[in-house]
């Protein structure tokens, strides 16, 4: 249960040893996408922008040319996008582990456009165990949608992991209730990070909540997937292209992150 896959583990530590190789401390290991950004662009190809039709192809010639291993895809929902699926599928054949992350209320709708193979992870989010999900995401019905999905998801065949986020309110023992809860479901994964609305992007958040994301790692319970938690911490903010901007959508982006070696256990 939620062990951590070996491959995977290889490609972190393939990608650790090539850049020491290199003399170097860091190593990119997670690129971020948002598919959002990327289904504005195919909207704009549209219209008698050469530059803007070529934005999709250069979006993924990043992918296949980037050392890292994951390909994160979230930000704004990307069950929202009608080529989400399509996208998916071309950044795993160009080798890399893809993570979709998602609230999972769409999940069972969309989940047959995808392909269940082993470096495809449907990535769910939760806050907490059904109420405190529900009363934190502003919707009620959020978490049943969610687990409904996951069910759906895994009689398919696909392989789940859950992304529990921790802000200032998360009390411990619901975390350790939510892995419970999802143990029982099968899940294949758990990563613990904070909440992007609890982190201030100069501090990284605060000591209390630092530290409480800290020891809600300890209750996942599998060193590679505390390594991982880890390189999230890493991670900037996804965030859309600003609206009326005027002029055409720029290309978008494709943030790499680097982490400290000591951040990477993947063992």
């Amino acid at each position: 249960m939620m062990s951590f896959p070996l491959r995977l583990r290889a490609d972190l530590l393939r990608a650790r040893f090539l850049q020491s190789l290199r003399g170097k401390s860091a190593q990119n290991f997670i690129v971020r996408v948002n598919p959002a950004e990327a289904a504005r662009l195919s909207a704009h190809a549209q219209d008698e922008s050469s530059s803007a039709r070529k934005s999709d192809g250069e979006l993924l010639s990043q992918l296949w040319a980037s050392a890292a291993p994951i390909v994160w895809i979230g930000g704004s929902e990307p069950f929202l996008q009608p080529a989400i699926g399509n996208l998916a599928r071309r950044i795993i054949d160009s080798g890399h582990t893809v993570f979709v992350e998602t609230d999972g209320v769409m999940l069972r709708r969309r989940i047959h456009e995808f392909r269940p193979i082993s470096r495809l992870f449907v990535t769910v989010k939760f806050h907490g165990p059904e109420q405190v999900h529900d009363l934190r995401s502003g919707r009620s019905g959020v978490f049943r949608a969610a687990v409904e999905g996951i069910r759906s998801a895994k009689l398919s065949g696909f392989l789940i992991c859950a992304h529990a986020l921790i802000d200032e309110e998360t009390r411990l023992e619901d975390i350790g209730q939510l892995k419970g809860y999802l143990a029982a479901l099968d899940a294949d994964g758990f990563l613990v990070s904070a909440a992007p609305d609890a982190v201030n992007a100069a501090n990284r958040g605060s000591d209390s909540l630092r530290e409480k994301v800290s020891e809600a790692r300890k209750l996942i319970g599998n060193p590679g997937w505390e390594g991982l938690s880890r390189l999230l911490d890493l991670r900037p903010p996804l965030a859309p292209e600003p609206a009326g901007s005027g002029g055409a959508p720029r290309a978008p982006h494709v943030h790499e992150k680097r982490a400290s070696e000591e951040s990477v256990r993947v063992s």
